[in-house]
């Protein structure tokens, strides 16, 4: 069906009871709401959910912008790479406000909602926009556009593999059967400590277990003393309770002096920081003879 929102029509399929808690699912760029398969929708169905689908502007079935022309995505990505205003007739901000649009005409007040690849970055308008309207936020292999971001070097050192095999095991869009998804979940209150048992009771697939030092340690009262006891004995009941349930707990911050501490201690799911060295300058300095 077509729904009027920001004065557009957009295409949408809202499946599920009228009463349950909302998931707005937002497709990346090209991307019909097809894209959400009715296999993963029937799933979520099934959870208890109200699924919306949508097919974003200039795509599928909703208003096109042909009229305009069509732009040239080479010089677009150059003038961006100069630092160089790229001039569009709509922006991400726009598609943000057809998501809310879409929620206005449905009558949802209030939605989790979730984003693949530009679907996540349209997201993100919509909760720092609108965060009065987001249950809650997912997402699924997009970014903030950064320019400061890394490459998937430090994900592929993380996991241990080389960034090929980081490709290709990564590469879930969409559900691609080589690809690989895991559920990381992070405790970072005592909230969540007291929260967790049932948790695990009661979400499936939750993989991880990433304990949030820093945020853990303000909300118990000790920015940043990793040591202290009350803190330490936070870190502890959370490691206890993920082999209660033999689900891997991960810690934050590894490095060469307590990784085989922490692997004694139980943890196993790891990562370590990046190291920086400066390995070519050194041979090159020995090499040419300067000190």
């Amino acid at each position: 069906m077509k729904v009027r929102a920001n004065g557009l029509l957009i295409e949408v399929d809202d499946q599920g009871p009228r009463d349950a808690p909302v998931l707005l699912l937002v497709m990346g760029l090209g991307m019909q709401l097809t894209g959400w398969p009715d296999e993963l929708v029937a799933l979520l169905l099934a959870q208890g959910f109200r699924v919306v689908r949508f097919d974003n502007r200039d795509a599928g079935l909703s208003d096109g912008f042909d009229h305009v022309g069509v732009p040239s995505i080479p010089l677009a990505a150059l003038r961006h790479f100069l630092r160089l205003p790229v001039r569009a007739p709509y922006a991400l901000k726009d598609m943000a406000a057809d998501a809310v649009g879409v929620l206005d005409a449905l009558g949802i007040a209030r939605a989790h909602i979730v984003g693949a690849s530009l679907g996540g970055m349209i997201c993100q308008h919509v909760a720092a926009d609108w965060p009065e309207r987001v249950a809650s936020l997912t997402l699924i292999m997009t970014t903030s556009g950064s320019r400061r971001l890394p490459g998937p070097t430090t994900a592929a050192r993380y996991w241990g593999i080389d960034q090929q095999t980081y490709y290709k095991r990564a590469d879930t869009w969409p559900l691609n059967p080589e690809g690989e998804v895991l559920c990381v979940i992070m405790c970072e209150e005592k909230r969540a400590i007291a929260n967790l048992p049932k948790m695990l009771e009661q979400v499936p697939g939750i993989g991880v277990v990433l304990i949030g030092e820093g945020d853990l340690s303000q909300d118990l009262g000790h920015p940043r003393q990793y040591e202290h006891p009350t803190v330490a004995s936070a870190i502890n009941e959370i490691l206890a309770i993920c082999k209660q349930y033999n689900v891997p707990c991960g810690h934050p911050h590894v490095d060469t002096k307590n990784v085989e501490k922490l692997i004694e201690q139980g943890f196993r799911w790891l990562m370590p920081g990046p190291v920086a060295t400066y390995a070519a300058l050194e041979t090159g300095r020995r090499v040419s003879g300067r000190s």
